[in-house]
């Protein structure tokens, strides 16, 4: 009973890992370098999950009023629709970090680059134990 028990758990880990990767591969596109000329462009956020730390969470849509757009500029510069202001952006290649500095705000919004491809990108923050993904797609 034990191992079967031990199985049903693998699996389930297993299948809810692997979510996402799902998520990035039924989009028939391929993957980019991460470097500012494939960044560069405006992303227009259309779904997000919340993660409790389980390991499970879901995207959903968003609505129109949680819809935003980030706008990266060759020259280092980012626009952000939601906080309707503009910042700068620090891309890390080797480690996929996008660091977010803008003026309104005092925190740096800090995001994993998971997927970059020609029409979407997925960014992963945490927050304490908690984690957010956001789907965008490219305007």
């Amino acid at each position: 009973m034990k191992i079967k028990s031990i199985l049903i758990l693998t699996m389930a880990f297993v299948l809810f890992s692997c979510q996402e990767d799902d998520d990035i591969k039924n989009t028939n596109e391929t993957e980019l370098e991460i470097n500012i000329n494939n960044l560069k462009g405006s992303w227009l956020a259309i779904e997000a999950t919340e993660n409790p730390g389980d390991g499970i969470g879901e995207f959903q849509d968003l609505n129109d009023s949680e819809e935003f757009t980030y706008k990266f500029k060759e020259d280092l510069s980012v626009s952000d629709t939601f906080l309707d202001c503009d910042g700068t952006y620090i891309l890390t290649e080797t480690t996929r970090i996008l660091d977010l500095n803008f003026q309104c705000i005092e925190e740096e919004i800090k995001w994993e680059i998971v997927s970059l491809q020609e029409k979407r990108m997925i960014l992963s923050s945490e927050v304490s134990e908690e984690s957010l993904s956001v789907k965008f797609n490219k305007q």
